[in-house]
């Protein structure tokens, strides 16, 4: 099944990050997971998500601006690829705040340069120091942001969402786009593109999105 690079990374940055403690996946499924990362249960005390969509069975069925759960009752907060979906963001941010440990740590990932994709809505990209801003305002500390991927990554996911969105629009485009898709989606080329991505020094400013670590102040 076709991933995007933008899935291939976030799927490697979250596995290699060492989760432990009590996790709040706020954002996370239970049902009908994307991608191939899994969380880690074996190393964890408990794995709990939250989301407001109820085909996701969550453990908590609520909104990430108004969490069930109680002040200091979480290590890691997890919010992958869920703030571009919030209308009001920093309230999502202060939530997870309130209920991180002392010492505890935020984890969250945030598309940049990568198709609009509502679910359902799509409201903003941020940038590096938009994250550093909003997070020293709210307490956080340690601030670390890490571009995902790089013009290669960018190049290959905008021409496929391209590819999708003229599909629907213009079928005299949808022969030449197919031809050309396929040669995108041949392994052999993926890995060709992978390579090269992985050649160019990582850009803040060109890049499929950002992978943020913040620590919450003792």
């Amino acid at each position: 099944m076709f991933s995007s690079f933008r899935r291939h990374y976030l799927d490697l940055f979250l596995s290699r990050t060492e989760f432990s403690g009590d996790v709040l996946d706020v954002g996370g499924k239970n049902e009908n997971r994307k991608g191939s990362f899994r969380p880690p249960l074996e190393r964890c005390r408990s794995w709990r998500t939250v989301n407001i969509d109820p085909k996701a069975s969550p453990d908590f069925l609520a909104s990430a601006d108004a969490l069930p759960n109680p002040n200091s009752s979480a290590d890691h907060v997890l919010l992958a690829e869920t703030l571009e979906h919030l209308a009001f963001p920093e309230k999502a941010l202060a939530e997870a705040f309130r209920v991180l440990r002392p010492g505890g740590t935020l984890i969250l990932t945030m598309p940049f340069l990568y198709p609009l994709h509502g679910d359902p809505e799509d409201y903003q990209r941020w940038t590096p120091e938009k994250f550093r801003r909003v997070l020293l305002s709210l307490g956080f500390e340690a601030i670390e942001v890490l571009p995902m991927g790089g013009l290669w990554a960018v190049i290959h996911d905008v021409f496929e969402a391209y590819c999708q969105y003229h599909y629907v629009l213009n079928l005299r485009l949808a022969l030449p786009l197919r031809a050309i898709r396929k040669v995108f989606r041949f392994g052999g080329m993926r890995n060709f593109f992978l390579a090269l991505d992985s050649r160019l020094v990582a850009k803040e400013s060109i890049c499929t999105g950002y992978f943020v670590k913040a620590r919450k102040r003792i």
